[in-house]
């Protein structure tokens, strides 16, 4: 990873150079071909990305350039932006690329006959540029194109405006692709794809948003709430949490509010509360917040959610400790098949000791069912 700069620091991945150099290879078949083509691609990118990153320096943010392995990003942050000043940050790199390729256009009319490899270079700064602006204007996030849809969607939809983005990128994503395989551009149909897939994705985590979730006062508070928890101050976290739920009343930021806060309960043994607070988010919870609801159930007693929940938990996250819940879940059922079933893959997964752990009194119940007792006595 290279590193320099420090009004705007540029930040270059090793794939980025990898994967310019295929691009490169593929379009010349010799070493000075790649060379020139890796040349040209990197200032083609440094001069778009500076684009965004002059416009965002110029409204008094900080800026950072990354080149990754499918191009450019520019990173900035400092005081929130009117919409407009948004808009232009983004338009200026399509329009930078698009005044290096007018300004290669008519050097190379000018040189030309002069030199064989400066008319080639300066070709592909034509080429290069013009392609990649087609291609980055494109209304499909998160592409340039997309991010300018977004903004004027935002500007009309409010928080609505990124979900129809987003819809919009699948739409186009998947026709783009579909066509571009048709006609031959095998590459350029699986970007699409990709990017298709990719806003997809990012749709159904945003589906359940809320005006508050793009609210920046709302998510600093979230921020500095899980600040406190990884400092180890539960009390002042537990507060913010409430606070923000309180504000937000629904939306992801609730969601994620909700969980962090019910992590807090159950380390004060408040499960009742835990139950409470991510029943009510169970869709919209992650991996470790449904497996806590998993855990809350059981200890509520609510038996089936306990099973709806641990045959999901489990297929995520096949530990014996989510398996036995289930099954002391299917006992007090007294679903007997269920129970020997979750029991073995709690076995298959680690669990020691069936002996000692089917003599709890959670399998009171089936205990002098003959196929359990059967099942006991098999292993």
């Amino acid at each position: 990873m290279i590193k320099f700069g420090r009004s705007i620091p540029i930040v270059i991945h090793p794939i980025f150079w990898l994967v310019a150099g295929v691009i490169g290879w593929m379009n010349s078949w010799t070493i000075l071909g790649t060379l020139v083509w890796m040349g040209v691609i990197v200032l083609s990118l440094l001069v778009h990305e500076f684009g965004h990153a002059l416009s965002a320096k110029s409204f008094g943010q900080t800026a950072q350039i990354e080149l990754v392995a499918m191009g450019g990003l520019t990173f900035h942050d400092g005081k929130k932006l009117k919409g407009w000043q948004d808009f232009l940050i983004v338009l200026m790199g399509p329009l930078s690329s698009l005044i290096l390729a007018g300004a290669a256009f008519l050097l190379r009319n000018a040189l030309m006959g002069i030199s064989p490899l400066l008319t080639y270079v300066l070709t592909l700064f034509v080429f290069i540029n013009i392609f990649w602006t087609i291609i980055n204007m494109l209304p499909i996030l998160p592409l340039d194109g997309g991010q300018l849809v977004r903004i004027v969607l935002e500007g009309i939809f409010g928080h609505k405006g990124l979900k129809f983005t987003l819809m919009l990128g699948i739409i186009l994503g998947v026709g783009f692709g579909i066509a571009a395989f048709i006609v031959g551009y095998f590459l350029i149909g699986a970007i699409m794809l990709l990017l298709a897939f990719e806003s997809f994705s990012s749709w159904k985590q945003v589906k359940g948003m809320t005006y508050q979730d793009r609210d920046q006062d709302i998510q600093k508070n979230l921020e500095e709430a899980q600040d406190e928890i990884r400092s180890g101050r539960f009390n002042e976290a537990k507060q913010k949490f409430e606070d923000i739920r309180a504000k937000t009343q629904k939306g992801l930021i609730y969601d994620a509010a909700s969980e962090q806060l019910a992590f807090i309960y159950e380390k004060e043994g408040q499960m009742e509360k835990v139950y409470e607070l991510l029943r009510a988010s169970s869709k919209n919870l992650s991996l470790t917040g449904r497996t806590l609801l998993h855990r809350s159930a059981y200890y509520n007693k609510d038996y089936k959610m306990t099973l709806e929940l641990g045959s999901r938990c489990f297929q995520e996250n096949q530990a014996y400790e989510i398996a036995f819940i289930n099954a002391m879940a299917s006992a007090h059922l007294k679903d007997v098949r269920s129970c020997i079933g979750w029991l073995e893959c709690a076995l298959k997964h680690g669990m020691p000791d069936l002996e000692n752990v089917v003599q709890k009194s959670e399998f009171d119940s089936i205990r002098e069912d003959s196929v359990f007792k059967q099942f006991v006595a098999s292993h």
